[in-house]
């Protein structure tokens, strides 16, 4: 026996009903919705009498083979169930076992889990249900699940009414408001109130006439979204192929001209920065969409239904849940504002600010050392191009000044479309890093295994490469610290790595060790590639060990040199010009007198303007001042 049926008659009042219920746009926005809360591929609202089952209107993902106006037989579904006893049946596991849910084994269309609710006439005349059934087991049985069903069942029962009653009844006449009896309508306004997700009820002019708790924090001023882009810069609305949807084609307007428009997708973006993703659908609730379109929607009222995307909401969540505990820095930004997204809370610590304060990507740039900024905001543009790139720079810190040093992954965040419409970065303080980090070259296994061990034992972290090219490849993003090259196994060829890190003024000396086998100048070509020591092997390990010391220490020293120009600068910069004055007098080796004649300023006034400059850099003798002053590159003034 078949499940699809033929031949049978249809008693005419209720085709007069399955064809109102194909003129209420808003079901199939509905049945979306449903699939996507269920993760069920297959929604449908049916008419179901006690010999047949008729679609109405169906969203079948899941490859069910059915479609609108498709007939079953009742006892192919529980459906008939439902109809006749008025309750909801839940099936999260139906099994193998058709017989135990009523139903005819060989009409049975392989669905695992099941969901239907009646729907009901006002009169009690039973129309039919409103089903979602998936081929795999899911779970069902939850508040949120059968609470979406019942006010979606309630609003179609009530939109069905609606569209039995003469026109007459339910149009208002022309010198009253077109919108004003659904405004009225309190039945409609308690679904609205009560779906789980935002929904709101608005008039042709997009102003809100009911709109639930969910949607109400999202409206400017009780508007619809994204009516007027320059006064409300909340919502941005994307077409499908990943550009930004013109207000003329947002779902409000084009329901509006009489169009159903499902799932939209728009970002909405709160006062405080943070973003979300969400589908509005917009549907027209004027009777037919011919009609609404025929009256161009003025008497019409659109129903918008805002929901957020689970998925991207549940993946964002962890996110920040990650971000909130990291002693790093998490930023995301949108491209197209260069409004930054998110900031997490480790900003306070390495910024010395709250998120509040750096609100765009222009007021990040904006902390950024002058001599480093440009180059980052080049390089962020090569990220929006698709690229995963590591930043180096320095920050001045906005609380206080002082200079941190910053390794900053940055990467792209592609849309739907493919296209990178966000980025993201991971923005990490080394400035107090002392280089106690091994990279060890060795293309030997039981050689780099040895040293790997010894290296260990003496207290260094250490990261193995097996080429020298590897490790050329991520040169660029690795923290400071000494490379061993083992040129034995990766032959001299390899010296060229030295010279490429020494030429990139990467903060990376490198160690070679090798067997000359007699060859006297190999020593002294690898400290001319720019190795800082060259080791013959076999060394003893404690000679192996002295020479990474030593290069690590001359590391440190580079760096505290390196910190010590920076902040010489910040301390010059920050003194008046006369102060600089006196102080390019001080090193020209000058008196206050002498200053004082060169500049006109009596002595009393130069030694004012000295100890100001001693305060500023610092210094708690001239000497030290000196030395402060040469460290920022300050000549010395000419003095008569």
């Amino acid at each position: 026996m078949n499940a699809f049926v033929t031949g049978l008659d249809v008693n005419p009042g209720r085709s007069a009903d399955v064809s109102a219920a194909k003129q209420i746009a808003a079901i199939p926005t509905m049945l979306e919705i449903i699939c996507r809360s269920t993760g069920l591929g297959f929604a449908a609202v049916a008419q179901v009498t006690d010999e047949t089952w008729l679609a109405c209107w169906v969203r079948d993902d899941a490859g069910f083979g059915l479609r609108a106006d498709a007939m079953l037989r009742a006892d192919s579904m529980p459906c008939r169930e439902v109809w006749r006893h008025r309750r909801p049946v839940v099936i999260d596991d139906a099994g193998t076992e058709t017989a135990m849910h009523g139903l005819s084994s060989s009409g049975h269309l392989g669905f695992r889990s099941y969901i239907s609710f009646p729907i009901t006439m006002p009169d009690g005349e039973s129309f039919g249900t409103l089903c979602a059934m998936g081929k795999e087991p899911a779970d069902l049985d939850r508040p949120e699940i059968m609470g979406l069903f019942q006010q979606f069942s309630e609003l179609i029962e009530l939109l069905l009414a609606a569209q039995r009653q003469p026109p007459a009844a339910i149009r208002p006449q022309p010198e009253e408001a077109g919108f004003a009896s659904w405004e009225r309508n309190e039945p409609l306004r308690a679904l609205i109130e009560h779906l789980p997700v935002g929904a709101g009820l608005f008039g042709s002019d997009g102003q809100a006439l009911v709109a639930n708790a969910i949607l109400q924090p999202l409206l400017t001023q009780g508007r619809v979204p994204g009516a007027d882009p320059d006064a409300d810069p909340h919502w941005t609305g994307y077409a499908a192929n990943g550009t930004v949807l013109d207000p003329h084609d947002h779902p409000f307007a084009r329901a509006l001209r009489g169009d159903r428009v499902p799932g939209t997708r728009f970002h909405y973006r709160g006062d405080d920065g943070t973003g979300r993703w969400t589908r509005i659908s917009g549907v027209p609730l004027q009777g037919t969409t011919d009609n609404a379109r025929t009256r161009n929607g003025k008497d019409s009222a659109i129903l918008l239904l805002v929901e957020e995307e689970e998925a991207r909401r549940v993946s964002e969540e962890r996110f920040r849940r990650f971000a909130e505990h990291s002693t790093n820095v998490l930023w995301l930004a949108d491209l197209e504002s260069r409004r930054l997204t998110y900031l997490c809370r480790a900003l306070r610590h390495v910024w010395g600010v709250t998120p509040e304060r750096l609100p765009s990507l222009d007021r990040l740039l904006e902390t950024i050392h002058p001599d480093d900024r440009d180059r980052v905001d080049r390089t962020l543009e090569r990220t929006g191009d698709g690229e995963v790139v590591v930043l180096k720079y320095r920050i001045l810190r906005p609380s206080d000044g002082t200079v941190r040093r910053i390794r900053d992954t940055v990467f792209p965040i592609t849309g739907e479309d493919g296209r990178v419409r966000q980025l993201g970065g991971i923005a990490e303080d080394v400035t107090e890093r002392t280089g106690a980090r091994i990279y060890l070259v060795d293309e030997d296994a039981p050689a780099r295994r040895a040293l790997f061990g010894l290296l260990q034992l003496a207290g260094y972290e250490v990261q193995v490469f097996a080429k020298a090219a590897a490790l050329a490849e991520v040169a660029s993003s690795l923290q400071p610290g000494c490379v061993i090259l083992d040129i034995e196994t990766a032959g001299p060829e390899s010296l060229t790595v030295a010279k490429a890190l020494k030429a990139g003024r990467l903060a990376l000396p490198v160690l070679v060790i090798g067997r000359s086998q007699g060859d006297v100048g190999l020593g002294v070509r690898a400290m001319k590639a720019g190795a800082v020591d060259y080791l013959e092997k076999p060394c003893e390990p404690a000679a192996l060990l002295t020479a990474v010391s030593a290069a690590l220490a001359e590391l440190r020293t580079d760096t505290e040199r390196s910190h010590a120009h920076d902040d010489a600068k910040l301390r010059i910069a920050a003194l008046s010009p006369r102060e600089r004055e006196v102080l390019e007098g001080l090193l020209a080796g000058g008196t206050n007198k002498s200053i004082g004649v060169a500049l006109g300023l009596s002595p009393r006034t130069v030694e004012i303007h000295r100890a100001r400059v001693m305060e500023a850099l610092g210094a708690r003798t001239l000497p030290e001042a000196v030395l402060t002053a040469a460290r920022a590159g300050v000549q010395p003034a000419a003095i008569p």
